[in-house]
């Protein structure tokens, strides 16, 4: 088996041969993973386009992961470049959203098949041409609540688990069980990460750990010898070392934006810091809040969220806050909706550090139900909005 580098090196050297002679009759497996390429995105992306070339009887048949964000923005990401690191990948040899022009590799391979990880419908730049890729969907392995789209012909694995790597994990499970080969540890490195930071390192009180995950690093654990607390540990010090990034940077480092049944535009960002030391951070909360409508502004939103994660020692363990801006006056009454909620467990925050003259409706809250995270938060915020009488923006 070849290493994680030398596929890189040869997937990406073989697509960028074919873009500059203008055809190929080789059949091209595009493996991609959310927009927000967070680590499980490009973790999942990698292990199955890896050991799915590794499996592959036909030489015509090649398999390219994309990382679906621009090369620059790896750097607002440091877990997934810590990771990298110790799995021994070189970042150079990732194809990612501006590495190629993606646009024509319709017109230059003879086959090409999209295969979707961490999402089951088509997010940008694909979304932008859905004619042209919906048909081209073959594949999907996802934990997010199933859109119920596209025709996979290969396979469709869609159920809840922690991390979407677990379940890409076992799929190749005839590839790992059992197998002596050395060039499976950076693998088991690579997709381990983000299953141990999406469970919380397997812990049960959470309640974000299936039974995939726990047999997924169970089979990568005979590839590789690591302190799972440790490596879950470093990670998660990786990842919060992010107090140096721009307002603007912090709201669009692990960003995903979806559209309501009724035709509402609604972004959240995921923040792995605090509300309470951003604010210190920049001295007040109204330069966050100034921030938050500019980034409304460019993605053109009816309603966006900040959603942190973050654990404090000492002062309360893992914690949740999810902070609600309305930018379209016919959602006003969304904000109390969600309060009213059972479920999600939504506490009002009225400090003096959240007090701000915003013009349009503003909470903050400390989200209770911590077990929920953005998997669970918009489908949630999704059928509030439909649940609202006479709302519909179309």
């Amino acid at each position: 088996m070849q290493s994680l580098n030398q596929f890189l090196n040869h997937s990406l050297g073989r697509v960028k041969e074919a873009i500059h002679t203008g055809s190929s009759k080789d059949s091209l497996y595009l493996i991609t993973g959310n927009e927000s390429g967070d680590l499980d995105s490009i973790a999942s992306a990698l292990t199955f386009a890896y050991l799915s070339d590794h499996k592959s009887k036909n030489k015509q048949d090649f398999f390219l992961p994309l990382v679906n964000i621009p090369k620059d923005d790896l750097a607002l990401r440091p877990e997934a470049g810590f990771v990298l690191s110790k799995s021994s990948v070189d970042p150079q040899l990732l194809c990612y959203s501006d590495t190629i022009d993606l646009s024509v590799l319709s017109d230059v391979f003879e086959q090409i098949q999209l295969i979707l990880v961490d999402h089951n419908k088509l997010a940008n730049p694909f979304s932008l041409d859905e004619k042209k890729w919906s048909p081209l969907v073959s594949g999907i392995i996802d934990h997010h609540v199933d859109e119920h789209l596209y025709d996979t012909e290969l396979f469709r694995t869609i159920k809840p688990s922690g991390s979407c790597s677990s379940l890409v994990t076992l799929h190749h499970e005839d590839v790992l069980q059992g197998s002596k080969d050395e060039q499976l540890e950076s693998l088991a490195k690579l997709a381990l990460a983000p299953i141990l930071v999406d469970s919380v390192n397997l812990q049960p009180q959470y309640n974000r750990t299936t039974d995939d995950d726990v047999k997924a690093v169970n089979l990568l654990k005979q590839h590789v010898t690591l302190d799972s607390d440790t490596y879950f540990n470093d990670i998660q010090t990786a990842k919060s070392s992010i107090h140096h990034l721009n307002d603007r940077d912090l709201l669009r480092k692990d960003y995903k934006e979806w559209e309501s049944d009724n035709g509402y535009k609604i972004g959240i960002s995921a923040v792995p810091w605090y509300l309470q030391g951003w604010i210190e951070r920049d001295n007040n909360f109204t330069s966050m809040v100034t921030a938050l409508n500019n980034w409304a502004d460019e993605r053109e939103l009816d309603s966006a969220y900040i959603m942190t994660a973050f654990d404090r020692e000492n002062q309360g363990g893992f914690q949740r806050e999810l902070l609600g801006l309305v930018r379209n006056e016919k959602l006003n009454g969304i904000l109390q909706k969600m309060e009213q909620n059972q479920e999600i467990q939504l506490q009002r925050l009225t400090n003096d550090i959240y007090k701000t003259n915003s013009k349009h409706p503003l909470a903050v809250w400390r989200q209770q139900n911590i077990k929920w995270s953005r998997k669970q938060v918009w489908p949630f915020i999704r059928s509030t909005i439909e649940s609202l009488e006479d709302t519909p923006k179309l």
